[in-house]
């Protein structure tokens, strides 16, 4: 009898808290699909594809010997204004449940500029087995922010690349370099890394800039991680010559 009357009550309690302004609207919307993907960050309030979703569509595309795709019309996305106000140098996100780099944020300057990005570093990543360090003359260790302060490089700022990935990388952080000593300008810069299922290789590169000041620069494209005559394997790191 006790049981009954504690169930009773509960169910009273939930009853109460479902009549009270805006509450059944809000548990409505949790099971609608138009609000679970604005929960997820698949699409903002406005009902916008955000960059979560471009990055999904991104892990799911397949590479036929075009190293680069052009996303959203080489329109970036990044908000510049809200990482300049940022107090640190840089934002880079933390590792994921695999141990594996995601990326990062950081505003370049006249005196914070690209630098090489390809590291050398003995620092244990995610995907940089033996089978890896055999087959170096394909894979190389590249960061995800290509600075260098004089301080050990974190472990969230690496990744394993192929020697493609990261020369079109440092293509595209020169056109930066060059914009900033042409112009004096500020340029945001955002590098999201993007793997498909559990592979601790990534797929690939979401790269993005935007110039601070006048928003005349900027570029926003995905960059695979493979290399030219080569079928490379992003679960196990091996390669295989075409």
């Amino acid at each position: 009898m006790k049981k009954n009357k504690s169930v009773i009550a509960i169910l009273i309690v939930i009853l109460i808290i479902l009549v009270q302004p805006n509450v059944w609207q809000k548990v409505r919307d949790m099971f609608t699909i138009r609000d679970f993907k604005t929960q997820l960050g698949i699409i903002d309030t406005n009902g916008k594809v955000t960059s979560k979703e471009t990055n999904k569509r991104l892990s799911e595309q397949d590479y036929n010997n075009e190293l680069i795709i052009v996303v959203n019309q080489n329109q970036s996305d990044l908000n510049v204004k809200d990482l300049q106000q940022s107090k640190l140098k840089y934002e880079l996100k933390d590792k994921d449940l695999l141990n594996r780099s995601r990326g990062g944020k950081i505003i370049f300057n006249k005196n914070m500029l690209p630098q090489s990005s390809i590291t050398e570093t003995n620092m244990r990543i995610a995907g940089w087995n033996k089978t890896v360090e055999k087959n170096q003359k394909v894979w190389t260790k590249e960061m995800v922010i290509p600075i260098k302060d004089g301080k050990e490089i974190p472990k969230n700022n690496t990744f394993v690349s192929t020697r493609d990935l990261s020369k079109k990388l440092a293509e595209y952080q020169k056109k930066i370099s060059d914009y900033i000593n042409q112009t004096n300008d500020s340029v945001g810069y955002e590098a999201t890394i993007i793997y498909n299922g559990v592979n601790p290789i990534p797929s690939g590169v979401h790269v993005q800039a935007k110039s601070v000041e006048d928003n005349q620069f900027q570029f926003n494209i995905y960059v695979f991680n493979q290399e030219h005559n080569y079928n490379v394997n992003h679960l196990t790191g091996n390669v295989k010559k075409n």
